[in-house]
C-alpha cells in the first residue's frame, strides 16, 4: 500500500470496471509522467507542430480504450505499458513529417504559386460532409445523456474542463477530462473510426 493508502492493482480493477473515481485517480497519478515522457521524446521541429498535452490526451484516450484489456501485472507494468503508448504516438507523428531516411518531408512550392481561391466546397465534398454531419449527430444521439452532455459543453460551448466539472458537478477537471475521453471514445467505436484523435 502506497504512503497515502492508494494500491494499484485495486484501483485498476475498479478502473477497467468504468469507476469513474478510480479512471480520474489513474489520470492523476500517470498524467505527469505521460507528458514528461513525450517532451523528452518530441523532437524540436515536431514541438512546433503538436502540444504535448493534446498527444498526452491522445495517449490517454488509447489507454481508456485498453484498459480493460490490459493485464495487471503491477504498476511498473503498467508504467512499461504506458510508455510504449507513448513512443508508437510520437512514432506515428514522426512518420508524418519524416521521409524514409529520418529526414524532414519537404514540401516544394513553385516560386510565384499561390492557392487558389476558395468559394466553397464543391457539390460532392458538400454532399459528402452533409453525410458526414448526418452520421456524427446520429451516433451522438445514440450515447448517453452524460456523454452527450460533456461533449456539448467542450465542443460547442468551448468551456474549459475545470468549467464543465462544476457545471456537471463533477470532483475536478481532471474527471471532466476523463468524462470527455470516454464520450469520444464511445464516439468513435460508433462511428467505425481508428484514426488519431
Amino acid at each position: 500500500m502506497g504512503v497515502d493508502g492508494w494500491e494499484f492493482s485495486p484501483a485498476l480493477r475498479r478502473a477497467q470496471e468504468g469507476d469513474e473515481e478510480a479512471l480520474d485517480e489513474i489520470y492523476r497519478r500517470y498524467s505527469n509522467a505521460v507528458l514528461a515522457r513525450i517532451r523528452g521524446r518530441l523532437r524540436g521541429d515536431m514541438k512546433a507542430l503538436y502540444q504535448t498535452t493534446d498527444i498526452a490526451q491522445s495517449v490517454f484516450l488509447e489507454v481508456m480504450k485498453d484498459l480493460e484489456k490490459f493485464e495487471d501485472r503491477g504498476e511498473a507494468a503498467f508504467l512499461g505499458w504506458l510508455r510504449v503508448k507513448c513512443e508508437n504516438k510520437i512514432r506515428k507523428k514522426l512518420r508524418k513529417h519524416l521521409d524514409n531516411e529520418g529526414r524532414q518531408r519537404e514540401v516544394h512550392v513553385p516560386t510565384g504559386w499561390s492557392p487558389p481561391a476558395r468559394n466553397g466546397a464543391g457539390p460532392a465534398t458538400a454532399a459528402g460532409d452533409a453525410e458526414h454531419r448526418s452520421l456524427i449527430r446520429a451516433r451522438l444521439a445514440d450515447l448517453n445523456d452524460d456523454q452527450r452532455e460533456v461533449i456539448r459543453l467542450r465542443l460547442e460551448e468551448k468551456m474549459s474542463f475545470r468549467e464543465i466539472a462544476e457545471q456537471l458537478s463533477l470532483p475536478s477537471d481532471a474527471a471532466a477530462r476523463m468524462r470527455f475521453a470516454r464520450a469520444i471514445v464511445e464516439l468513435r467505436d460508433r462511428l467505425g473510426t481508428s484514426g488519431d484523435p
